[in-house]
């Protein structure tokens, strides 16, 4: 019995890591520079997607702790800078976190490597502390993604829903603990 319990909880865990996986394509570097003297925080937003990639028709957001940013990305490459503060849309750090979104329309397709591939309604990318410190350290960066959708390709453009890892592994586990009582009862 032991054995069978370890064996759903192993199959479980092996998901989790498979499905968590993400295909994506980096586009740019999301940075804490630190602190200025009048106490406001300084992010850096560095894009440089590869060839193939145009970020011109991306609704972007940017999220310094609670407060957003939603703004339009010229079509080229380039640096941005966001300042923490009073005059700002964005409260004086210590931050826990910052993180970007890009916002695709359903069916957005782009090339990368030679391929096309079909993007995400909505990419993520994060900025978190280190795992030992509660807050962004100074000098600390993120590579920003666009997210794909696996499987998905200009060849073939019909969108299917993606079910989220966690769900995957939810039912993954009900499943197998199903089975579990059920072996139970049968013995």
């Amino acid at each position: 019995m032991r054995r069978a319990a370890f064996a759903v909880i192993l199959f479980a865990l092996f998901s989790l890591v498979t499905i968590a996986r993400a295909d994506s394509i980096p586009i740019g570097q999301l940075s804490y520079l630190g602190t200025t003297p009048d106490g406001s925080s300084i992010f850096k937003v560095s894009l440089n997607p590869p060839a193939g990639i145009s970020l011109g028709n991306f609704v972007t957001s940017i999220y310094i702790g609670d407060n957003k940013l939603t703004f339009t990305l010229p079509t080229t490459s380039g640096d941005f800078l966001f300042l923490t503060g009073p005059g700002t849309p964005f409260a004086n750090c210590p931050c826990t976190d910052a993180h970007i979104d890009f916002v695709a329309i359903a069916g957005t397709t782009v090339t990368f490597d030679g391929q096309t591939f079909v993007l995400k309604h909505i990419s993520h990318s994060f900025l978190r502390p280190p795992n030992d410190q509660k807050f962004l350290v100074p000098q600390e960066s993120a590579t920003i993604y666009l997210s794909i959708v696996p499987g998905q390709s200009k060849a073939s453009p019909r969108m299917v829903p993606v079910p989220e890892p966690q769900s995957l592994t939810l039912m993954a586990s009900g499943i197998g603990i199903l089975l579990l009582k059920i072996r139970k009862r049968i013995t």
